[in-house]
């Protein structure tokens, strides 16, 4: 008999968007004998630890024969760096280009796109955005796509770049205050009423509770758009409105490329 074809799923957060990608990449698995998933939760901050890590130690002692993921670049670095022995893996968050990783996600300019129209639709001439990735690539991309799509005329206040870790924007109960000083000041100069939108992780919740700590009403000052799953938008106050990926489907092709892969 033919050995199953062993998959880790590798993620730092337990959300609905995590689940509904597990979910597609299961469906997959369900309609093709032989496939096996097995879900793995590494820590948040495994990048700044220099010692084992029990649950990476276990996701490598399991020997899968492909990784699925779902990290930022700082983790998703590391947990390669741990990964002694290479094996194919599909990144379904955007990362750094790496030998052997293919990336499956979403079109965030189709996300752009979307947010925006909605905010247009709203009858708010001020639309913005928020990015918090700390990589210059990332933000550099972001700058740029999202200045095609809204055709902006001043950049250099449509768009605010506040590096925050992925721990601070996952942690819905931290506190955000004090405010980063050059959020503050950007929120407070942006035209009023203004839609902000952010598409990253926890990001639209963070933003809110900014706002509140700042005094600007959310959404009659600042009307926020995120990126987020329904878990999420629903933890914020007002809850959100949400441009999110069709996690399923991204679970089920990552999936597939995946096994192809192997």
């Amino acid at each position: 008999m033919t050995s199953p074809r062993k998959v880790a799923f590798a993620s730092v957060f337990s959300s609905a968007c995590i689940h509904r990608r597990m979910r597609g990449a299961l469906s997959y698995a369900d309609s093709h004998r032989g496939v096996v998933i097995r879900d793995f939760r590494v820590p948040l901050d495994m990048a700044s630890r220099t010692g084992p890590i029990p649950e990476v130690n276990a996701l490598t002692a399991w020997k899968p024969d492909g990784i699925l993921s779902f990290m930022d670049n700082r983790d998703f670095d590391s947990l390669l760096e741990r990964v002694e022995n290479p094996v194919p893996i599909v990144s379904m968050a955007a990362v750094n280009p790496h030998p052997g990783v293919v990336l499956v996600g979403g079109s965030m300019p189709k996300m752009l796109e979307m947010g925006i129209q909605h905010f247009r639709q709203q009858g708010l001439r001020m639309v913005a955005m928020l990015i918090f990735d700390d990589d210059p690539a990332v933000q550099e991309n972001c700058v740029r796509v999202f200045a095609a799509i809204s055709k902006i005329s001043d950049p250099s206040l449509a768009v605010h770049i506040e590096p925050v870790s992925s721990e601070s924007l996952a942690d819905l109960d931290k506190s955000v205050e004090p405010v980063p000083p050059g959020l503050a000041d950007w929120l407070t100069r942006l035209p009023k009423p203004a839609g902000v939108m952010t598409v990253a992780y926890g990001g639209g919740n963070y933003l809110v509770r900014a706002c509140h700590a700042l005094g600007l009403r959310v959404p009659e000052d600042i009307a926020v758009i995120c990126a987020d799953d329904v878990d999420l938008c629903l933890c914020s106050s007002p809850t959100l409105t949400s441009v999110e990926a069709a996690s399923e489907i991204i679970g089920f092709e990552a999936m597939k490329i995946l096994d192809r892969m192997m």
